[in-house]
């Protein structure tokens, strides 16, 4: 419930812009990670959700705390975590670390988290069956592959190879988007 409290909350800011209702979001996704044991499988998730909310007030409020909040929020939805548990929830999670660590200009940190969301990403594509479910797909994963091309271009000056992996990550983006 708290956390589907959280949600509607969250899109409400996201529609209408108003702090309170962002302050309300964070505050009831703590309660409800509070409610949550630490095997829960719905733990991750939560996690997820609480920093995302944090990311939304650092990009509304540049609150530095924020970002590294939510950095470490992110840090720990991974811990104890295979990616194969969970893999939707693994593709939102390191998307959003990755976004992250590029906000705190970590960008070997976001290239190596964008790249293993990627390969997650790559798996859910070639698993999905439904109608309409690799465009779905595609969808949702191309914020990890230009964040792994963004991360390598800006490590690529010091480093051919950087920049020659940002190449074939922007091909392996557009061929997704494409096919």
């Amino acid at each position: 419930y708290l956390n589907n409290l959280g949600t509607g909350l969250r899109d409400r800011y996201a529609q209408t812009g108003t702090l309170s209702d962002l302050e309300e979001a964070i505050r009831v996704s703590r309660a409800a990670l509070k409610l949550t044991p630490p095997n829960s499988p719905d733990r991750p998730s939560r996690l997820n959700n609480l920093g995302s909310r944090l990311r939304n007030r650092y990009a509304h409020t540049g609150t530095l705390s924020d970002l590294k909040k939510a950095r470490k929020i992110y840090e720990e939805a991974l811990q104890d975590r295979s990616d194969s548990e969970a893999p939707l929830v693994m593709r939102m999670i390191l998307r959003g670390l990755g976004d992250v660590y590029s906000l705190l200009k970590r960008w070997q940190d976001a290239r190596q988290t964008y790249q293993k969301g990627a390969g997650i990403a790559e798996v859910l594509y070639r698993n999905t069956y439904l109608p309409g479910g690799k465009e779905q797909e595609s969808a949702q994963s191309t914020g990890l592959y230009t964040g792994w091309v963004r991360a390598c271009l800006h490590l690529g000056a010091a480093d051919p190879l950087t920049a020659r992996e940002a190449l074939v990550a922007s091909e392996a983006g557009r061929a997704r988007a494409f096919l």
